[in-house]
């Protein structure tokens, strides 16, 4: 199968290197600066013998290349999909509507594609939807996104080289397809990431997910609560390795409330949500301890802390997790957030706000998640939420965001279409 990768992000660097060494894959990528992948990408991996319990384990150095077979430029699309039997969206999740308007118009009328993306939070499936309805005939794909991402990299030199700190030891992904094209689907992702699959129900499974639109947030907040413009720090942050009892006291929080929300979304929509919703390392080792004490933590500020300070040495013991750094730049006086990192443009308008966009409707209160939304939203200079005694979704930077409003959707109805519909079903959301 000839797999197009599209978007330069770590996560295409990884694959290149990865599938692009095996004789029997042919992978080629589509970005904006094709000049700069002209060589083969090589890969520095600390492999884990046991992913899913990534705590002391001596990680072992492994180091390989892959070459792509093409390298295509945006203007050169319709050539890209016409080659590829397969494409991978491979990006920062706010970059989704933009390569999906790119992508869309183009696929070819004369076979049948495999579209999906390496991540699925923020509304990806209504996105490609509304990308699809404004065709008057859309092409037959068939789709798939992933709970979530694989990895944890970061690009060294782009288009040439990249850390892979580790690998989550499960793909699990959503898919909209026959029962014929299911089996594709799955088998590709097995042969591409070498893991087992496990699929999910539907594709709001990825959207309430407890990951990264949680991590990312609340550890963020537990850095960086006390920044303010003009701020530097000495020394740039550990991003897991200094996560701290703020950061896991607000984890646990967001956690809780999305929870509620998929009990809510549940209840009115009929949509199997809630079990699916433990399934992210290292969230699960947080949900089983709430589970296991609330009864007996709750009534007690000593227990609470307690319980923070041992999920905080969770994220701090986690060897997959500890070495990835926080999103910094470097001044002349310091170390300063780095605000244009995906950790905000995600995980903020393309992540909790889509979060709060659904309970808002729903009428399900999420007083942390808007703390949070309110909060960072200052550091990025944006509104999507008004503040104040009831914040609802209705700054004046809410078309920013990707939450349901954005494609006009205000009532519970309207929801329950947006979430359980089919992505190929004619019309807007």
């Amino acid at each position: 199968m000839k797999v197009l990768l599209a978007g330069g992000s770590s996560g295409s660097h990884v694959l290149t290197a990865d599938i692009g060494r095996k004789p029997d894959h042919r992978v080629s990528l589509i970005t904006r600066r094709p000049g700069d992948w002209s060589g083969p990408v090589s890969c520095a991996e600390d492999a884990i013998r046991f992913a899913g319990m990534p705590f002391l384990q001596p990680a072992k150095k492994i180091q390989y290349a892959g070459r792509l077979e093409h390298v295509f430029d945006w203007s050169n699309v319709a050539d890209a999909l016409e080659w590829a039997d397969a494409v991978i969206i491979c990006a920062p999740v706010h970059a989704h509507p933009e390569i999906l308007a790119d992508i869309v118009p183009n696929l070819p009328r004369d076979k049948r594609l495999i579209l999906g993306t390496l991540y699925g939070q923020g509304g990806f499936d209504w996105t490609l939807r509304d990308q699809l309805s404004r065709m008057d005939s859309p092409p037959e794909i068939d789709i798939f996104a992933l709970k979530r991402f694989p990895y944890l990299c970061k690009k060294q030199s782009y288009g040439e080289s990249v850390y892979l700190m580790g690998r989550f030891p499960k793909i699990i992904a959503a898919i909209e397809a026959s029962n014929d094209g299911k089996k594709n689907i799955t088998r590709l992702l097995q042969d591409l990431f070498d893991k087992p699959v496990s699929l999910l129900p539907n594709f709001s499974c990825c959207n309430l997910t407890l990951s990264n639109q949680v991590l990312h947030p609340a550890i963020c907040w537990g850095l960086f609560s006390d920044f303010k413009p003009g701020h530097s720090y000495p020394s740039e942050k550990l991003f897991y390795g200094d996560c701290n009892e703020l950061a896991a006291h607000t984890l646990d929080d967001l956690a809780n409330e999305i929870r509620l929300l998929a009990r809510a979304c549940e209840e009115t929509m009929s949509l199997d949500l809630h079990r699916y919703l433990g399934s992210d390392p290292p969230m699960i080792y947080s949900l089983r301890l709430r589970d296991l004490t609330w009864r007996w933590v709750s009534q007690s500020e000593t227990l609470i802390r307690w319980r923070d300070q041992l999920m905080a040495t969770v994220f701090r013991s986690n060897q997959r997790l500890n070495k990835a750094k926080a999103p910094m730049l470097q001044t002349e006086n310091g170390f300063v957030p780095d605000f244009s990192s995906r950790f905000w443009l995600d995980d903020i308008p393309f992540g909790l706000c889509v979060v709060f966009g659904i309970a808002e409707i729903l009428g399900v209160a999420m007083p942390v998640t808007a703390k949070m939304i309110s909060t960072q939203q200052a550091w990025l200079g944006k509104r999507y939420i008004t503040t104040g005694d009831a914040p609802r979704l209705a700054g004046e930077d809410v078309g920013e965001t990707n939450a349901p409003q954005r494609y006009g959707v205000s009532t519970p109805d309207a929801l329950r279409r947006l979430m359980t519909e089919p992505i190929q079903r004619s019309g807007r959301c």
